[in-house]
């Protein structure tokens, strides 16, 4: 069903690309297969209480933000074409009306746009005004 493929892409794509890069679990592994397990591994930074920006607050998006408010404490900004009609009331969200505002802002940045509106982040101008410390996710389909 249509809501079953929603929360895999949620759960089992964007929150592990999330974790996995503030966790840094790629150098980790590689360190170790290395056998370097005994030297000190990358710092990883703490996903708790770190801001979220979500671009694209669909349903993917929606779980995604809910997952990660709810389970790691973490703020969440959006931002959309529009403003969501009805915003979730389970945890907080917050409407950026421009992406620069919530670049402005966020730890992370989740994108869950349709394939067609990758143009829209991925210019040269957007990612530019990201803040140097920002992590960017892509769950970008097709």
């Amino acid at each position: 069903t249509k809501r079953h493929n929603i929360v895999a892409v949620a759960s089992s794509t964007a929150i592990y690309l999330i974790i996995s890069a503030m966790r840094q679990f790629a150098k980790a592994e590689i360190a170790c297969r290395a056998g370097q397990w005994k030297k000190p591994l990358p710092l990883a930074r703490d996903p708790e209480h770190k801001t979220l920006g979500i671009v694209g607050m669909g349903g993917i998006g929606t779980v995604t933000a809910r997952r990660l408010a709810l389970g790691w404490g973490m703020r969440v900004i959006y931002h959309n074409r529009r403003r969501l009609a009805v915003e979730p009331d389970d945890f907080g969200v917050e409407y950026k009306d421009s992406l620069e505002g919530l670049l402005n802002e966020a730890d992370i940045v989740s994108l869950h746009l349709p394939v067609g509106c990758r143009r829209y982040f991925q210019s040269d101008r957007s990612t530019a005004r990201r803040r140097k410390t920002c992590l960017a996710i892509s769950s970008l389909r097709r």
